[in-house]
């Protein structure tokens, strides 16, 4: 068994795996039937629930799930599975499922809505405020919400500003941003009304999401939902991951208008880039050094997607120039019934992928397989791999409805999920160290410049004008997030 909570050090901040529904129900145990396959199951359904002490397989001490995908109906927020337990020493977070929301991929109808979702969410440790994303401008579903302002929800969504119900045009008119910006903002802070007058008190601590695709959106938002009673603050939306100058900004405003004082916990929602969580950890470090015992934490959901498609890490790449997983896929009709080892397959598969001859040529490989003056190639022998056998995961001759292979059996989604689980653990716990060090052969010069950056940053007597000075080197931290973009 691989203890993660173990290996993970205090000053890194905390990375949360976005578990799918699908996997939850796949360790999830129900008297004494697992929720799952009708195949054999090679691995028991305990073994899968990586929050349980009892697990042989994988732990770890931390989990996210979504409203989008655990609450879309009653009955299915009030089931119970490996995310409703309540243990020692482990966090879970409830995200409100604003994203669906606001791309309209789940109904939003006010009140009920909000009702059934906080009530989930009151099951949990930590809660996400229920905000409507730009995203969901960019993904067209704007227009909807237009809509549902102007018609059905027109009498029941109005905020309250200073006193008096206000629309999305007077939010308009008062900070000049768009009308989608502004439609946004009105479900928001409306929601954010709502949780705060309807919430259980000390039920969950909630964090209040921040949105903003710049500098001057970030801003306008975060003033307008700052003041509100929550316990705590999440960044969201592509600019504050990957614009360091961005989300530091409002970090440093949060800080110096005494908004984390007594708030000591924030989240990124979104992200499981190394990169990412490497500069998560020095902005975590420093908010403790500044404000006492602090907590940076961000989500991804990306070991359980990748499997969703078919893909199988086998491993990852570290170096000053790139850091990368390694996907293979293992899903063909000849694969079926194979005796071969699972992981003795992704071993081969990663060797043809990282060190074919074309690849190689001129240079040679160190008795651990990786290159020599090369980038470092790492593969991952997971707990969960050392069980199976390749017929395990590809289990029945089928073709989906466009000719193409389709073995894998009802348990094998639940087993790959797993493995890249690990693989992504090792990843960041292997690129977190490595940032520790400050280990030039494996991390990209500029990430260890930004890790000194960013506390004078934090020292600064006038910080925005140091972020300012530094703001080429902290818009850098995309370039080295897309670092991820040699995924195979």
């Amino acid at each position: 068994m691989k203890d993660y909570t173990q290996l993970d050090q205090p000053h890194w901040a905390k990375f949360s795996p976005a578990v799918s529904s699908a996997y939850s129900r796949s360790s999830t145990v129900k008297g004494r039937k697992p929720r799952v396959p009708a195949e054999p199951q090679i691995v028991p359904a305990r073994d899968l629930d990586f929050l349980s002490p009892d697990t042989t397989l994988v732990r770890l001490n931390i989990v996210l799930a979504s409203a989008g995908q655990f609450a879309k109906t009653a009955p299915a927020a009030k089931a119970s599975d490996m995310l409703t337990i309540a243990r020692p020493g482990v966090v879970r977070i409830a995200d409100s499922g604003g994203f669906q929301l606001g791309a309209n991929t789940m109904p939003y109808e006010g009140p009920p809505t909000m009702e059934r979702i906080l009530l989930w969410q009151e099951r949990f440790d930590l809660a996400m405020t229920m905000d409507f994303p730009l995203a969901s401008v960019a993904k067209g579903a704007i227009s909807t919400h237009i809509a549902a302002l102007e018609g059905p929800l027109k009498d029941i969504v109005r905020p309250v500003l200073n006193g008096v119900h206000v629309t999305a045009a007077d939010l308009q008119l008062m900070n000049g941003q768009s009308e989608a910006f502004n439609v946004c903002l009105t479900f928001t802070l409306f929601n954010n009304q709502w949780y705060v007058e309807n919430r259980t008190p000390g039920a969950t601590d909630i964090l209040n999401v921040i949105q903003g695709t710049g500098l001057v959106e970030s801003r306008v938002w975060c003033d307008a939902v700052k003041d509100f009673p929550f316990e705590g603050f999440a960044l969201a939306g592509q600019g504050h991951l990957h614009n360091a100058e961005m989300s530091l900004t409002r970090i440093i405003q949060l800080r110096d208008e005494g908004k984390l004082d007594t708030r000591r916990w924030l989240h990124f929602l979104g992200t499981s880039e190394p990169a990412n969580l490497c500069f998560y950890s020095t902005v975590q470090q420093c908010l403790t050094n500044d404000l006492g015992s602090f907590t940076v934490s961000a989500d991804a959901s990306s070991a359980f997607t990748r499997a969703v498609y078919g893909q199988v890490s086998v491993g990852f790449t570290l170096g000053r120039g790139r850091w990368v997983t390694k996907i293979t896929d293992i899903n063909a009709l000849d694969l079926v019934g194979s005796d071969e080892a699972f992981l003795d397959y992704c071993e081969r598969r990663w060797r043809q992928d990282c060190f074919n001859a074309d690849f190689i040529e001129g240079r040679g490989l160190d008795a651990t397989g990786r290159l020599i003056d090369g980038d470092p190639r790492f593969f991952v022998q997971t707990e969960i791999g050392k069980r199976l056998r390749v017929g395990d995961v590809c289990v029945k001759r089928a073709l989906n409805d466009k000719g193409k292979p389709k073995t894998w059996g009802t348990h094998t989604l639940a087993y790959m999920m797993n493995h890249n689980l690990q693989i992504n653990q090792e990843y960041l716990i292997t690129a977190l160290t490595a940032y520790d060090e400050e280990n030039r052969t494996l991390v990209p010069s500029q990430l260890i410049e930004l890790k000194q950056v960013v506390p004078e940053i934090f020292r600064s007597e006038r910080p925005m004008d140091t972020i300012y000075k530094h703001r080429r080197l902290l818009n850098l931290l995309a370039l080295l997030s897309d670092m991820r973009s040699g995924y195979r």
